[in-house]
């Protein structure tokens, strides 16, 4: 199981920084952490690949109308599913009213940007809201889903990079700085039809493998319940 994540991490990685044509000439991007990047692709800082860099608010907690509502509500600790789809708070739309806090397009990539996971990232697949300790990036242009393979691929650069003391900190002027390869759209697009479909494959790879470790389990107890039992004569 783990050499099947780790195979995955290395096709995204692959993919994201270098493309699919194994013979694409290549130029250096003279960004050390970047390296060559195919010729005909781009540099750019984040501010100039999204439109949107938001970070998102808390509420007003003495005020209990502006909780468990309606409206998916994201916090640090759901952005290990990787692709979101429902938050584990909510907050209502009367929160939204009264500008306690903000929608966020859908089709997006999160960020964690302060904390003892910070550097964590997701995709956002519905528009919903988050709290103050994670960023929101949107763009109408490029493909949201690419970005995320690719700011996953770069999120520990990211947090070897960023000036801190204690506990890193990535604050919206660090990631509008911050450098990314970005090849055309159409190429972004193939590399994330790309990605789905071996993803789905050592996905499956992984499910049988957890399916056998639990067969085995059940097996187990099983085993050891004829024996106490009686049910099988022991030698």
């Amino acid at each position: 199981i783990t050499l099947l994540k780790e195979r995955k991490q290395i096709i995204i990685q692959k993919a994201v920084t270098q493309g699919l044509n194994p013979d694409v000439p290549m130029k250096e991007s003279c960004v050390d952490w970047i390296g060559q990047i195919p010729e005909h692709w781009d540099l750019k800082k984040m501010k100039f690949i999204f439109e949107t860099i938001q970070t998102g608010t808390t509420p007003t907690t003495s005020n209990p109308k502006y909780f468990d509502g309606g409206v998916d509500w994201y916090n640090p600790k759901d952005l290990n599913a990787g692709y979101l789809d429902k938050s584990e708070k909510t907050i209502s739309k009367l929160a939204i009213k009264h500008g306690e806090a903000k929608i966020f397009s859908g089709n997006s990539v999160l960020i964690v940007g302060i904390g003892a996971t910070c550097g964590k990232t997701a995709y956002l697949k519905e528009a919903s809201s988050f709290n103050q300790q994670i960023t929101g990036f949107n763009s109408r242009y490029q493909n949201s889903e690419f970005m995320y393979f690719l700011i996953s691929t770069y999120s520990k650069v990211m947090l070897n990079v960023a000036s801190y003391t204690t506990l890193p900190i990535l604050n919206n002027e660090f990631f509008k700085r911050f450098m990314l390869p970005c090849p055309p759209r159409n190429e972004q697009d193939g590399i994330v039809s790309f990605l789905r479909c071996e993803s789905e494959k050592l996905e499956r790879a992984i499910e049988m493998q957890q399916q056998q470790i639990a067969n085995l389990k059940e097996y187990k107890a099983t085993l050891i319940n004829s024996a106490v039992t009686g049910k099988i004569k022991v030698a």
